[in-house]
């Protein structure tokens, strides 16, 4: 009897730890966080980045200018301008740290039992989730200097890169 408890107090625990959505590509593992990208044309492609209520709208924003920049180089262009460019935000809720919570707690040592009770620890917290979208246009050659909506993507690989999370390697 005591170990059906356990387990599912354990994966109350487990599900407890929320980390902020890491630079891979959005499947149904991972809840559709994560980046996705649609060709248009040959030059023009729709690219989304999709994050958990932890991840930041500005780690949003650039994991997407990221990708674009990936998508760019790996095209043989040079620099990419965005278009049409939009970030949504969806309240969440999630199981974390800091609050009262009605939970099961532990009486009486090593003879005792599980009872439930309120308690300070873990609750639901609140939260914002954010994606964001553009369709971006593939260009040849310097970029203009004065477009607001160009970007350079060695400079984004270069500048960006080094703060990107990546998932953790599977073993």
């Amino acid at each position: 009897m005591k170990r059906p408890i356990l387990a599912a107090i354990a994966a109350l625990v487990l599900s407890g730890c929320v980390t902020a959505t890491p630079y891979q590509p959005a499947s149904k593992h991972t809840s559709a966080e994560g980046y996705t990208e649609q060709r248009l044309q040959d030059d023009r492609w729709r690219v989304t980045f999709s994050g958990n209520e932890v991840t930041s709208r500005q780690t949003v924003e650039s994991y997407m200018l990221f990708r674009s920049a990936e998508l760019t180089l790996a095209n043989g262009y040079d620099w990419f301008e965005t278009l049409d460019r939009s970030t949504e935000a969806q309240p969440t809720y999630y199981w974390g740290p800091d609050g009262y919570y009605y939970g099961a707690g532990w009486y009486g040592g090593d003879g005792g039992y599980w009872s439930p009770r309120w308690t300070y620890g873990n609750d639901w917290n609140a939260g914002t989730s954010y994606q964001v979208q553009a369709s971006i246009i593939m260009h040849h050659g310097p970029k203009p200097p004065d477009h607001p909506h160009a970007f350079d993507a060695r400079e984004i690989v270069a500048h960006v890169g080094p703060h990107v999370l990546r998932p953790p390697l599977a073993h």
